[in-house]
């Protein structure tokens, strides 16, 4: 838990300058992905290493989500609406999270132990599976609202990771 808090808060900076250059919805689309597959890692192994490194790129994807989100929603709105679009966007997420969870208890107690041992791991797998199908449908729908830089996925990537600027 920690490492994942950690690289977020190293990350966040890294990801704001990438945002503005760039644009919010290609670092939303980017790091949609990244979070899809992250339940994933916790179903190819459970070590303790493993998990450490799951934990640092979650860090990183949450971080990049969060702000990118966060910035769309001021960058979308105009400053008389501003506060209204927070906080639709705010219980939306929270109602979205809310019902998230209730459905993956109930799947808990009701799901059987069809590809794993445990039917949360069952339930790991579905979430991965819906978080991959919401990442590569729905910020397709939305538009940058600004003027930004083009550019791709993995040059935004390799430019994160200081490899290429």
């Amino acid at each position: 838990t920690v490492a994942m808090t950690l690289t977020a808060n190293l990350a966040i900076k890294r990801w704001g300058i990438h945002a503005d250059r760039v644009g919010n919805i290609k670092v939303v689309r980017l790091t949609s992905k990244l979070i899809a597959i992250l339940p994933l890692m916790w179903l190819i192994n459970l070590n303790p290493v493993w998990l450490f490194f799951a934990q640092l790129l979650s860090g990183f994807a949450w971080a990049g989500f969060n702000l990118s989100t966060a910035n769309f929603v001021y960058d979308a709105s105009t400053p008389g609406k501003r506060t209204r679009c927070i906080a639709y966007f705010n219980v939306l997420s929270g109602v979205s999270l809310c019902l998230g969870a209730l459905i993956g208890g109930w799947l808990a107690l009701r799901l059987s132990s069809s590809i794993f041992t445990y039917s949360i791991m069952n339930i790991i797998l579905i979430s991965a599976v819906l978080r991959l199908v919401i990442a590569y449908l729905m910020p397709f729908n939305i538009k940058e609202v600004r003027d930004v830089e083009k550019i791709r996925s993995h040059q935004l990537v390799l430019s994160m990771l200081k490899i290429k600027e």
